[in-house]
């Protein structure tokens, strides 16, 4: 009720800025009962005082819950971005208002410098720190790929000199959205990273840059590889991948060709193979890269077994 969000409002400055903790309870409190007097006195208290270690995750996805009534305070809240504790998660908000058209992204500008000085900490710890990024910094750079500003496309740049291509994937998504050029080492390392070769082959051709995608990567034993390996359990990843046959079978009436794999699984001293196969895929121009990934886990791998075991998988496909 009313009382609560007024506890709320009436405590949160008599709380130190050292207790985050309660500060950001009682911000998630009043973020719970949306009103524009009751957002107007919450913006009020924010700037005057800010959580010591910024403010909370629960906080901004309160405020995003309710994003048409947070655009009407979001001018009061842009200044949390020159704090560099809550910058993060501010940029992860304004990304939210922006995809949703309730903010314009000239409203961000002057605080540009202040998010690249927090992007260059977060950087530098990720290139400390290879396990060191998160979602955030994927909404930093959105954020900044929302900018269509130089400043801003030099700063999605930097992402790229991060190890995890989990980070560079996103830099190059947003480059090639902002139309930059990108030096084609960029492709070829995630080419050869099986677990983005899809992505960036599907990403390329949404765009209409084919002609990006480095040419040894680009059959169907290739991406089939790759589809393999994103289809197979993300917490036990297999050991190896490797191509057996490509073999041309019919599709409601239409000639199509599955790429067969032996794959590999070495968990506590024991070896474990499995037959898999990737398709269909068109004879010629590959296309989409759609495919589906079919395992055959009712018996492990033999030579012996393999024919059989090819037509069952087979049949799967014909079957859809």
């Amino acid at each position: 009720d009313s009382s609560a969000f007024r506890f709320a409002s009436e405590l949160y400055p008599r709380v130190p800025d050292s207790n985050s903790l309660l500060k950001n309870a009682l911000l998630v409190i009043m973020a719970s009962f949306p009103s524009p007097e009751n957002f107007s006195t919450m913006a009020d208290q924010l700037s005057y005082s800010i959580p010591g270690e910024g403010i909370s995750a629960d906080f901004i996805n309160a405020l995003k819950d309710t994003a048409r009534l947070t655009s009407t305070v979001i001018s009061r809240l842009l200044p949390l971005l020159k704090n560099g504790n809550s910058c993060g998660r501010m940029m992860n908000l304004c990304v939210n208002l922006v995809d949703s058209s309730l903010l314009q992204t000239t409203k961000l500008l002057p605080y540009l410098q202040d998010c690249i000085r927090y992007s260059d900490g977060r950087l530098k710890e990720m290139l400390s720190d290879t396990d060191d990024y998160n979602y955030n910094d994927v909404l930093a750079i959105r954020f900044f790929e929302s900018l269509k500003d130089p400043a801003a496309n030099k700063q999605i740049r930097k992402y790229l000199n991060v190890k995890e291509n989990y980070i560079r994937f996103q830099a190059l998504k947003s480059l090639i959205h902002n139309r930059q050029t990108v030096g084609s080492s960029v492709y070829l390392s995630l080419a050869s990273d099986k677990y983005y070769r899809v992505d960036l082959y599907n990403l390329l051709r949404e765009n209409h840059k084919m002609s990006l995608f480095p040419a040894s990567y680009k059959t169907a034993e290739r991406l089939a590889e790759s589809q393999i390996w994103n289809a197979s359990d993300e917490d036990e990843p297999p050991s190896a991948i490797k191509f057996l046959s490509q073999k041309q079978i019919r599709v409601k009436g239409k000639s199509v060709s599955l790429c067969f794999f032996k794959v590999i699984y070495d968990q506590d001293d024991t070896t474990t193979s499995y037959l898999a196969c990737s398709g269909p895929f068109n004879t010629g121009e590959i296309g989409e890269a759609n495919q589906v990934a079919e395992f055959y886990f009712d018996d492990t791998f033999s030579p012996n077994k393999m024919k059989e075991q090819e037509a069952e998988l087979v049949k799967r496909y014909q079957a859809n």
